[in-house]
């Protein structure tokens, strides 16, 4: 009896050193997301390492897309869980793998959507390996719309005709809107775009294009080189039929719609003055072997300095001799010598 009572004394201390740090239940983890001084920040239990985003945007006229992201992560704590940002897009609970360092799949236990906080939670039955690498799978759709924020429709007229363009503004925090991430400006990584899209549109991103695939007579599918180490608001993609006068291999670029585009010459020329002024005062060159400065029709300020390709209010960067003030062509230049600053001061130093 007394061997018996041992036997069980060792298993119970056993139990209680192994249960010492039992997995944490997930009302439990719901309502500390919910505290006041954390709920609407990502708990870093994991950082992101690099994105490989691919979007299906070819819907006619841009009232949906499509599309997956794998996300390279680091995780960071000795848990069974990890949040993501989301707000509103619509997850393929299915198409979820996740994939431990040794190549094995992670089996999800849940998918807990925090609506409130614009979370999800990945819950899982085991732990996972501190500092180790795992890879994230996710499939996921949304619709487009006008609201100026996240991926929006926007329009313009030539003629009697009305054109369609699919254009971002991430910042603050709209990326979210858009697919599942880490949606705070502290979690860096590297973005890997491809966007399949209409073959009339061609399609711009951060980086410069590293392949154009015809898919068939309708469809192209455009791919970008892998962007610099940057927080999400300054992702940026558009699909559009918009002309620009430079070449394509120019440093700098000016796009707008084709009867806008005669009047893009002066803010080209004064882009290409400014950028050279900074990086001979800065002594620092820019860091992207392109920048395109693009007219929004429809844009909620004046301008927004998504690394590599800078979003503008079309008033803001179409300049016409016959009917643009003095005042609004010194705004102008404002604008691009402002937005150019960021790419120093914002976007490399965040």
């Amino acid at each position: 009896m007394r061997l018996l009572r041992s036997f069980l004394g060792v298993s119970l201390l056993v139990a209680v050193v192994n249960c010492a740090a039992p997995f944490e239940r997930i009302p439990t983890l719901i309502e500390r997301a919910a505290a006041v001084d954390e709920g609407y920040r990502l708990q870093r239990v994991s950082e992101p390492l690099s994105y490989s985003l691919y979007l299906d945007i070819s819907d006619e006229n841009f009232y949906s897309y499509q599309g997956s992201v794998d996300i390279e992560m680091r995780f960071l704590d000795t848990s069974n869980h990890f949040y993501l940002s989301n707000d509103g897009v619509v997850i393929d609970r299915d198409s979820i793998k996740v994939t431990k360092p040794n190549g094995e799949d992670l089996p999800l236990r849940d998918l807990i959507s925090m609506e409130k906080h614009e979370q999800l939670l990945f819950y899982f039955n085991e732990r996972l390996e501190q500092n180790a690498v795992y890879k994230v799978h996710i499939e996921f759709s949304n619709t487009i719309g006008t609201e100026l924020k996240g991926l929006y429709r926007s329009s313009y007229a030539v003629g009697n005709t009305t054109r369609y363009i699919a254009t971002t503004h991430f910042e603050s925090t709209y990326a979210r809107s858009v697919f599942p991430c880490y949606d705070e400006p502290s979690y860096k990584a590297y973005f890997n775009v491809t966007i399949r899209h209409r073959s009339r549109y061609h399609a711009l991103s951060n980086m410069p294009i590293k392949e154009r695939t015809e898919d068939d007579d309708e469809f192209a599918t455009t791919e970008f080189e892998r962007s610099h180490y940057m927080s999400s608001y300054l992702l940026a993609f558009i699909v559009s039929d918009y002309e620009t006068l430079s070449d394509e291999r120019d440093r700098i670029r000016v796009y707008a719609p084709e009867n806008q585009v005669q009047h893009t010459t002066y803010a080209r020329e004064f882009a290409q003055k400014s950028l050279q002024m900074l990086e001979d005062l800065l002594g620092h060159e820019f860091q992207l072997p392109k920048v395109d400065l693009i007219a929004i029709p429809d844009f909620n300020m004046g301008a927004m300095e998504n690394w590599g390709l800078i979003t503008f209010r079309a008033v803001y960067l179409i300049y016409d001799d016959a009917t643009t003030t003095a005042r609004t062509k010194q705004n102008i230049a404002d604008l691009i010598t402002h937005e150019f600053v960021h790419s120093w001061f914002g976007n490399e130093v965040t």
